[in-house]
């Protein structure tokens, strides 16, 4: 109780030390560009990447902000502000004001505002990705039109991301746009991608994960059902194997992998195949468009352009290579889960215990088995958004497996109780007169032996795995 007001007080400490030793940092730099302007894209690479260390190292020494926020978006903001615009600006106002400003000296104040310009805003992008989503997350019924502010965010992000690639030569002070400045070989690989991913985005959207029937309506009643099928209470139905009831979307659905608020419905069994081809087009078209905007970009800067159209095109390009860095990992996990054969919650939830009458489940089928159980069994069409996977997504390949834990569990309670009662004979044989020694004629009695025979006893009448 005594530590707490010691470590609110350090905290000021922290971030006064971590302040002060980048604005050494920072001021450093600015004098070596103002007296070795030759060396001034150095001093600028040098600048930036400080600031980036600045807020990497706030998050890792747990260096809070003033006031204090628990929103990452907001402490990177705040460090990229304090460490990289301030002493920036303050030394541009006072070598103007001194008249001692050269045209390499203003491209290094030019190129940091862009480049911390850029970070900031995709701070902000972030910060609202993180309000919206959890707006998305509320229950569809109760959050009225609230549950379309994801959507509507992410379908005006990716317009952001098609003018400023498509119609550069509109918005900027540039000839030609990204994408008429490509070769005519990536330009068809272009719109080839661009093609899957706008079908699998439409597939996606206008398919439904597909929900379960009433089996029983005759019995209605929370038990265990045979099949692996569980009564759900909401929905007073029998859930098949696999089938889950969403809190959001307020109804089971088959195959449940997870609540999409970005979509505004649950990804199921109808529309997982195309889901995943949704996200792996995204993250090919991302990092397609994420190094042919860089080459632009550069050969873009050489040129006679205006600040607001570099500021576009970098700000762009910084969102774009988050964009692609996030859709590439989400990508990657979900074609790992369409290997391996689980779904999202199957795969977090793996490891929790179950109820005694609930089986350990398996529904691995092999890797080529996985694949078509999730893409569809012509592996050609595997990420093209038709043939969906075939069955009537209740039931599945499985195996039951043992119940591992189980068995350890009892095997130490039964060791536990032979060697309590093991000590009660030793107490009581020491507790007893001494006698003399006689010849005994019983067969000694073999605790192992004993517990051998417990064992073969208690597995009669399991199911064999």
């Amino acid at each position: 109780m005594e530590k707490a007001p010691e470590s609110k007080e350090g905290s000021p400490a922290r971030v006064a030390v971590l302040l002060l030793l980048f604005w050494a940092i920072s001021a450093g730099l600015i004098c070596w560009c103002r007296w070795r302007p030759d060396w001034g894209l150095w001093a600028f690479a040098l600048y930036f990447s400080s600031v980036i260390l600045c807020v990497l190292l706030s998050f890792v020494a747990a260096v809070p902000t003033i006031p204090r926020s628990r929103k990452p978006f907001m402490q990177a903001l705040w460090y990229t502000v304090l460490v990289g615009m301030l002493p920036a600006l303050v030394a541009f106002l006072l070598l103007r004001r001194l008249e001692e400003m050269d045209e390499d000296v203003m491209d290094f104040f030019e190129n940091v505002a862009l480049c911390l310009t850029a970070i900031s805003l995709l701070a902000l992008w972030i910060g609202g990705t993180d309000v919206v989503g959890i707006w998305g997350l509320q229950p569809l019924a109760t959050a009225g039109i609230m549950s379309w502010a994801p959507v509507v965010y992410l379908q005006s992000t990716i317009l952001w991301i098609v003018v400023v690639y498509n119609l550069t030569h509109f918005i900027g002070s540039v000839d030609l746009s990204v994408e008429m400045d490509l070769p005519f070989p990536l330009q068809v690989t272009y719109l080839v991608l661009v093609t899957l991913w706008f079908s699998s985005f439409l597939r996606v959207l206008c398919t439904r994960p597909g929900k379960p029937k009433d089996f029983e309506s005759e019995m209605l009643s929370p038990k265990p059902r045979p099949n692996n099928q569980v009564f759900c209470v909401f929905c007073q139905s029998q859930k098949p194997q696999r089938c889950r009831h969403c809190t959001k979307c307020g109804a089971c659905v088959l195959r449940m992998d997870h609540h999409c608020p970005w979509l505004r419905q649950c990804i199921g069994f109808g529309n997982y195949k195309y889901f995943v081809a949704f996200i792996t087009y995204s993250a090919v078209a991302l990092l397609f468009k994420a190094v042919t905007l860089m080459l632009f970009t550069v050969r873009a800067f050489h040129g006679e352009i205006t600040f607001w159209t570099k500021l576009w095109l970098v700000s762009t390009e910084a969102l774009v290579i988050a964009l692609a860095g996030t859709m590439t990992a989400f990508a990657a996990f979900h074609l790992y889960l369409c290997a391996i054969g689980m779904t999202t919650i199957e795969f977090l939830t793996r490891n929790e215990k179950k109820e005694k009458y609930e089986k350990k489940v398996s529904f691995d089928q092999g890797l080529c088995g996985n694949l078509q159980a999730a893409l569809g069994s012509i592996p050609l069409f595997w990420l093209f958004p038709a043939c969906p996977p075939s069955g009537d997504g209740r039931t599945f390949p499985h195996k039951v497996l043992p119940h591992d834990v189980d068995k350890r569990t009892k095997e130490s309670q039964r060791a536990l109780a032979i060697s309590e009662e093991t000590a009660l004979k030793e107490k009581e044989a020491s507790n007893r007169p001494t006698q003399p020694c006689l010849e005994s004629t019983a067969e000694p009695t073999c605790l192992e032996h004993q517990q051998d025979g417990c064992v073969a006893a208690e597995k009669e009448g399991e199911d064999p795995v």
